[in-house]
């Protein structure tokens, strides 16, 4: 019961490292690149900090419910 939660952990990890390694792979609204091509830094720098502090968040919220989870069902 488990396992879409470790799942899902996994994917948001890789996201979030993906994220930090080149944060315009994700900008699938555009919204960070608008930001660049305005030449609004300070703009940009916050779209990427408050996505990078949300992403954290998710993980850090899949990550106890795992715990709950494994505790309830254990590790399969």
């Amino acid at each position: 019961p488990c396992k879409g939660l470790r799942q899902q952990l996994s994917e948001h990890i890789a996201k979030l490292a993906q994220f930090r390694t080149d944060p315009m792979s994700m900008d699938n609204k555009g919204f960070l690149g608008q930001a660049f091509a305005a030449g609004n830094s300070a703009r940009a720098q916050k779209i990427i900090s408050s996505r990078t502090r949300s992403l954290e968040q998710q993980i850090e919220n899949f990550r106890k419910q795992l715990k709950e989870c494994e505790a309830m069902y254990g590790k399969r």
